[in-house]
């Protein structure tokens, strides 16, 4: 069943929190034929459909949920197509997105893939492509979501280590011996040796390179700086 969102009802700003359970597909648009021609093909495959008369409605009213998002690169009215792009290069808010033009409309389609990962299907376009590339891009969902959970993972076992073990875990990333960090830190081996158990413990892995590339993995999805000072 559609839920078609009007500007009233979709004030909500807070900021979206990641979710992983049954997928959505959101559709921007104004035209309700196309609107109700989704939702039956959709209501086929067991696919629940949100609908929102504007980018600014999808803007304001999403909550996280997994899925994917569908636009026109054209719309009468409202922000869409390129300009909701962009907006969602901006915002916290990750979900594919599939845009949909027409030939006449090329030039905008380079544009929309050269700033955004997009899927782009040309109109008019048969049932089945629609469909692949929203399967397609539900994949990809689930598996950004599913990464992105085990960053959070990673970051809070590294909250639990002490500041000496987290001094020990940075001088194993860097490849150093235990010799060499006990010299290092004036400790004596049998030292960071229980140090470097704990580690292990603490980040459920027994293997130095199964710790060291989850580290690293999950400082290279944040952006956050792997060398050490």
């Amino acid at each position: 069943m559609n839920d078609y969102s009007s500007e009233a009802d979709v004030d909500r700003s807070t900021k979206p929190i990641l979710r992983i359970d049954s997928p959505t597909v959101f559709y921007v648009d104004v035209d309700e034929g196309v609107r109700d021609s989704l939702d039956q093909l959709l209501e086929a495959i067991g696919l629940p459909l949100r609908t929102f008369p504007s980018g600014e409605a999808f803007l304001r009213a999403y909550d996280g949920s997994p899925g994917c998002l569908i636009t026109d690169i054209r719309t009468p009215s409202g922000l869409a197509g390129i300009e909701l792009q962009s907006r969602l290069a901006r915002s916290p808010i990750s979900l594919p997105l599939i845009i949909t033009a027409s030939v006449e409309d090329a030039s905008l389609a380079v544009r929309a893939m050269q700033n955004r990962a997009v899927t782009l299907i040309e109109k008019p376009y048969r049932d089945h492509e629609l469909i692949e590339a929203i399967q397609s891009s539900l994949r990809i969902d689930r598996m950004h979501r599913q990464q992105d959970m085990r960053t959070r993972e990673v970051f809070t076992r590294l909250a639990t280590l002490s500041p000496n073990e987290t001094e020990v875990l940075e001088l194993i990333i860097e490849g150093v011996t235990n010799k060499v960090i006990a010299n290092r830190l004036d400790v004596s081996i049998r030292t960071i040796e229980n140090r470097r158990k704990r580690i292990y413990e603490k980040m459920r892995t027994e293997s130095v390179a199964v710790l060291v590339r989850m580290v690293v993995e999950a400082r290279i999805r944040t952006g956050q700086a792997v060398e050490r000072s």
